[in-house]
């Protein structure tokens, strides 16, 4: 089904594409503005104290919390994590009491930095895009997850790194809260070179994952054939990215295609379809053909190559090639190696792989007229 947009030159309209209006604006700065100030008092709260500091507990008694580590009867180090535990004050977090060991303190610090660094990342962001006038629908989720994604990153590093893969830390008592809150901000703050930092870390210990349809390839349309045709008439575009392919443009007017694989659509022409480029449209972009394609009524002796199937084959192997104007066909070449023409008709032409044939174009000799296909025929 063909759907005219009202503006035959405009581009198809996607999802979020629309400006964010002064009410928008002033809501989305609102809210980052005060997850930023709860981030800042959390991070403040939860900031564990000194060692050796003296800390109140409950019933108006203090204890002070030790560095000097316990020994096992063996002469060894003990862990000291209850003493720690029982030597870190509570927590008072909008008025709730939160007992956590330093550990864990260790552990909502690093979270609480990265999501501020990601916040940081969300106001550079928002203003720049506010003073330009160009802030869109889409960015506003961005902005909803990537403190998420930022505290989530900021943790991973630091379990790498009190895994021992860069250094050895023997308990919490030598860390400090400093240190890790910059490293998690940074993290934060650089949440996507982070991310790709890991990916090229992790890759030389690990199989680099296959490409598949969930990765976005770039939209590319290579090829369109027939370039010319009616309406109702079937059109091929092989390219690269077009697994979720939404529609393919013709000047103002889309229709829905078939998606063959993520590198060939089928579509049938539209009415009203326009003299132009074909463009193909999908989620993360759109590719307009460097061919243009003529719409209107194809004369039947006008000789042509529509397709060509399949494309790989082994020497005497089945070939079809299918187009218009092809009963005249007196000579059909696999990269100037000569087959015999098996079977032959206004649409369609039956041939063989011929020995010593490379890999390349196939070229159909009607009349005057010589044909190439726009693909290479691969042998096998």
């Amino acid at each position: 089904m063909a759907v005219r947009d009202q503006d035959s030159l405009a581009p198809v309209e996607e999802t979020g594409r629309g400006r964010v209006g002064p009410v928008g604006i002033i809501l989305t700065a609102t809210v980052l503005l005060s997850v930023t100030v709860v981030l800042l008092y959390a991070l403040i709260q939860f900031w564990p104290p000194a060692t050796g500091a003296t800390a109140p507990v409950t019933g108006g008694t203090t204890t002070t919390t030790s560095a000097s580590p316990t020994t096992t009867p063996a002469g060894q180090a003990a862990s000291g994590a209850t003493e720690q535990a029982a030597g870190e004050p509570a927590v008072q977090f909008f008025g709730a009491a939160i007992n956590l060991s330093r550990d864990g303190r260790l552990f909502v610090i690093v979270l609480l930095a990265g999501a501020l660094g990601a916040m940081v990342h969300s106001l550079r962001s928002l203003y720049w895009y506010v003073g330009n006038r160009n802030l869109r629908f889409s960015w506003l989720l961005m902005y909803a997850t990537l403190p998420i994604t930022g505290a989530t990153l900021a943790l991973i590093a630091y379990v790498v790194v009190r895994g021992g893969l860069t250094t050895t830390f023997a308990s919490s008592q030598d860390i400090s809260p400093f240190g890790m809150a910059a490293l998690a901000a940074l993290v934060g703050l650089f949440s996507r070179e982070t991310a790709e930092k890991l990916k090229a870390v992790f890759e030389t210990l690990l199989a680099p994952a296959e490409k598949g349809k969930d990765q976005a390839v770039p939209v590319q349309i290579e090829g369109i054939a027939p370039t010319q045709g009616q309406v109702g008439d079937e059109l091929r575009i092989t390219g690269t990215g077009f697994a979720a392919a939404t529609a393919v443009q013709f000047g103002g007017v889309r229709a829905t295609p078939t998606v063959v694989s993520d590198t060939e659509l089928v579509v049938n022409v539209p009415e009203g379809a326009a003299r132009g480029p074909i463009s193909v449209v999908t989620p993360t972009g759109m590719a307009a053909s460097t061919t243009p394609f003529i719409p209107g009524v194809v004369e039947v002796s006008q000789p042509r190559i529509d397709r060509i199937e399949p494309l790989t084959g082994a020497v005497g192997d089945p070939v079809t090639i299918t187009g218009r104007g092809l009963d005249n066909v007196t000579d059909v070449q696999f990269s100037g190696v000569t087959t015999p023409v098996i079977s032959k008709s206004d649409t369609e032409i039956g041939v063989a792989v011929p020995a010593d044939a490379p890999n390349g174009p196939i070229t159909v000799v009607v009349g005057d007229t010589t044909l190439t296909s726009e693909r290479d025929f691969t042998v096998t």
